[in-house]
This record gives structure tokens, C-alpha cells and sequence, in this order.
């Protein structure tokens, strides 16, 4: 995963784009003039992306897949029973927006407004979970 930034596509010209949009440009650096406009993204770099995904995110001209950072929770699982672990992911499936599968980790991520319901459900299945910070 990796932040990217997006301001819509009729602001003034901006340095660091690293592609373009019909709707935005997408930065590596926040842009100098930070304003309520821009958007923190997270580009991901092997996506496995659900139904969900579109309410979250866009697929770029050049094939990227990014998430708006404020809508969603990431996530990890760090310990449990495989079977408790399976049982928690099939009751969270239809939550899920995409999957982010690199070096042996999947970081999972679902709408930030179903983050209590994830949270219960882990402790439900005594699955112990990482949440990633994504908004700073």
C-alpha cells in the first residue's frame, strides 16, 4: 500500500503528479496549498477487489487501484485459531472492499463506519487483529 494524494482535476497545475484522471490528479507528495479538496489515497499494488470496491475507490486510466483513505479501516490478522480465523472472514465477506496480498500478509479493508462491527466480530472469534492508521 502506498499514500498517494488526489486533488480534483480542474485545480491549478501541481507538481509531483504521477498520473491524471478524469476527475483527478494523483500525487506522490501532498500537494504545497493542502486544502479541504485533496484527498488522501492509498494505492494498492495487488489488489484483489470486491463488489464494495467502487464505493470506496476508482480504477485509474493507467490501472491503479486506490481507496479514499477517510472511508476505509485496513486491517491484518496477527493470531487466532485458522478455523475461528476462516469463520471471521466469511462473516465480515460481504464488508469487505479489497484485499492487499504482499510478502505473506493480507491487509483486508472494509468501510471505516463497519470498524465496531469487525471489532466484534474478532473478539467474537478470539482473533486478534492489527487496524493500520491510515489517515495521518
Amino acid at each position: 500500500m502506498i499514500v498517494r494524494y488526489a486533488v480534483p482535476f480542474h485545480s491549478s497545475p501541481m507538481e509531483n503528479v504521477i498520473e491524471q484522471d478524469e476527475e483527478w490528479m494523483i500525487l506522490s507528495q501532498p500537494p504545497s496549498h493542502f486544502s479541504n479538496e485533496t484527498e488522501r489515497l492509498i494505492q494498492l499494488e495487488h489488489p484483489a477487489l470486491t463488489e464494495q470496491f467502487s464505493d470506496y475507490g476508482f480504477i485509474s486510466k493507467e490501472n491503479n487501484a486506490y481507496v479514499f483513505a477517510s472511508v476505509v479501516t485496513a486491517f491484518s490478522i496477527i493470531g487466532g485459531d485458522p478455523l475461528e480465523i476462516d469463520m471471521m472472514i466469511l462473516q465480515l465477506e460481504e464488508y469487505i472492499v479489497a484485499k492487499e496480498c504482499s510478502n505473506g500478509e493480507t491487509i483486508y479493508l472494509i468501510g471505516h463506519h463497519y470498524e465496531p462491527l469487525l471489532k466484534k466480530v474478532a473478539d467474537t472469534y478470539h482473533v486478534m487483529i492489527h487496524i493500520f492508521t491510515l489517515d495521518k
